[in-house]
């Protein structure tokens, strides 16, 4: 068929298609036409809410704002699925790889030994998707005979980016401690399933004894952590994908949080593109984000140049608010706990800009809490702050602390504790502390419940 021709072929299939189409629609019914519509655009509509629900929820839960959890939300099933099975639990966990890699490469191994990186196991250097793939990918409350069923099999997959970091880490010099959750009664079948994943060459691996049963996650990895060091060890590197992997004493030089929405554990069982972002550059911006929210990159300066358009989406669009949403409400259902008044320390240029962080502090306020604002700002800029807030909603705070001259200077990590010291100094009892920079939580005197906001912009040290 020549060219011409061609044409005329496809033009008149067009045609005909147009026609016949025409006619499907004029002669459906009315009712069944329109109805079917309907019900797929609320179907579509409830979706694409639901994922972004699911997805902010997901957020929380990374970040620790969601607290304690014990099962997924039902319409977060699929969710969470599509997400461990999917691209995008690989490259969240490729990125928190990256970041540790570029860290261990800083330091500068002594060659006595002594020099360690410590891991958990589950969902950090073994993957258990295969046994969630069986019940409920966390849907169903923890259940101690098919655990351990599936443990004694020793058939878990190791976490592809983990064995490379595992691998790289032992070729630059650092002992691996394996400090796991598990019981000892399951050392020998551990050691067989991490052999078959390819892990070798360990300095450690460390189980619950029979004392150990019943502490928290957190008491118990922080005992063995300062064993480590009374030893003599230096831990420069902690991966776990459980805060309480990673939190308590003696911690590491740096942390890495790796993704898990599937569990919380608190004891042992229990180049430059402007046009829209897409595919493979979308997967790695929303990793960096992640590893950014949940402090695993550290200090950076700038958004990296691929990213550019996703973080302006981010801020602009529908998905920021959900975030803000998401923290408000663990913020409030942990506020509705405490018998006490509330002290809170925030970021005051985080809620002035923004409106959900000005929906949360309305929120406390009416709650009658007291309200301590505790600002990065100059001294010099009081005056204008207080009139921002005042325009913006905010009323009846009991204290509002900015940088004085002999704080300039100051890492925000170390002023805003020393602030937080001088509170409970004065008998005040510091409940809970938002803030949109890891700097605004971490220290000394700390909250008894932090809340990170979202914050791909900037990092403040």
């Amino acid at each position: 068929m020549d060219f011409s021709r061609f044409v005329v072929v496809l033009l008149f299939s067009c045609l005909i298609l147009r026609i016949v189409s025409q006619s499907v629609i004029q002669n459906w019914p009315e009712s069944r036409n329109s109805g079917n519509l309907d019900l797929i655009s609320i179907n579509r509509k409830i979706r694409r809410l639901d994922t972004l629900f699911c997805d902010s929820w997901r957020f929380t839960v990374e970040t620790n704002d969601a607290g304690f959890w014990e099962k997924i939300p039902k319409r977060c099933l699929r969710f969470v699925e599509d997400y461990m099975t999917g691209d995008r639990y690989v490259s969240d966990s490729d990125v928190v790889t990256d970041d540790s890699l570029s860290f261990a490469s800083t330091v500068e191994i002594a060659g006595d030994g002594k020099d360690i990186w410590v891991f958990d196991i589950d969902e950090t250097l073994l993957s258990n998707v295969p046994y969630y793939q069986l019940y409920g990918f966390g849907s169903e409350f923890y259940n101690e005979t098919t655990w351990d069923e599936w443990i004694n099999l020793a058939e878990a997959p190791a976490l592809p980016a983990s064995l490379r970091l595992y691998r790289e880490l032992r070729r630059l010099g650092f002992k691996v401690f394996l400090l796991t959750g598990r019981p000892e009664a399951q050392r020998n079948v551990t050691k067989k399933n991490l052999l078959y994943a390819g892990y070798r060459n360990w300095e450690r691996l460390i189980f619950r004894g029979d004392s150990e049963e019943g502490k928290r996650a957190v008491v118990y990895k922080s005992e063995k952590r300062m064993e480590m060091e009374a030893e003599g060890y230096r831990i420069h590197g902690n991966s776990g994908d459980q805060w309480s992997d990673l939190l308590g004493s003696a911690l590491a030089k740096r942390s890495f949080k790796l993704p898990n929405p599937v569990y919380y554990k608190v004891e042992i069982r229990a180049i430059l593109i402007l046009s829209p972002v897409t595919g493979r550059f979308r997967e790695f911006c929303d990793s960096w984000r992640l590893t950014v929210e949940t402090n695993n990159a550290g200090l950076w300066e700038k958004i990296p140049k691929r990213c550019l358009r996703l973080m302006q989406e981010y801020m602009t669009g529908e998905r920021y608010m959900p975030d803000s949403d998401i923290f408000t409400e663990d913020s409030m259902s942990f506020a509705s706990t405490v018998e006490d008044s509330m002290t809170l320390t925030t970021r005051c240029s985080l809620i002035c800009s923004t409106t959900n962080s000005m929906d949360s502090g309305l929120h406390l306020a009416v709650a009658m809490l007291q309200v301590f604002l505790l600002s990065g700002r100059p001294e010099a800029q009081r005056n204008t702050t207080e009139k921002i807030l005042l325009s913006v909603g905010y009323r009846n705070w009991e204290g509002l602390i900015l940088r004085a001259t002999s704080d300039e200077g100051k890492l925000a990590v170390v002023y805003k504790s020393e602030k937080r010291i001088e509170m409970e100094a004065e008998g005040y009892r510091i409940h809970g502390n938002p803030g949109d920079q890891w700097s605004d939580l971490l220290g000394f005197s700390m909250a008894k419940r932090s809340f990170k906001l979202p914050n791909p912009m900037y990092y403040i040290t």
